[in-house]
């Protein structure tokens, strides 16, 4: 594997995984604190979400499909070794393909969260 175009679908694999992801309801008591719309969104996707599961499951994709594409591989062969997935322009936008959906998730959760807590205020003061 060492110039050529990369053969694996790797971004396609991403996006694939990226239509699994989940975010947990938010519990009630989370404290969004100071923090900024985005870094709140990233805050849910770490805590919440299945993100680290599926990122798990791409890298597991990419050390199986370079162990096939090196097995046998004349640079292998010849003692040489193929190009890492690691370097592949590719593994970059898939990855952020993965995040972006847990990103997308946690945006939907954290709307969800932001209306209970909102509805739970008005039950409060109409008490």
């Amino acid at each position: 594997m060492l110039e050529k175009e990369c053969p694996l679908d790797i971004v396609g694999e991403a996006l694939k995984l990226a239509s699994q992801i989940e975010v947990d309801a938010i519990p009630l008591d989370f404290d969004p604190g100071n923090l900024l719309w985005q870094d709140i969104l990233g805050k849910i996707a770490r805590e919440f979400s299945n993100h680290r599961d599926l990122l798990t499951q791409l890298e597991d994709f990419l050390a199986r499909a370079q162990a096939e594409l090196c097995d046998g591989c004349d640079h292998s062969v010849a003692g040489e070794s193929c190009r890492s997935c690691a370097s592949c322009s590719e593994r970059w936008l898939a990855e952020h393909h993965l995040w972006q959906g847990a990103l997308d998730g946690a945006e939907k959760a954290y709307q969800r969260w932001l209306a209970r807590q909102a509805l739970r205020r008005a039950a409060n003061q109409d008490a």
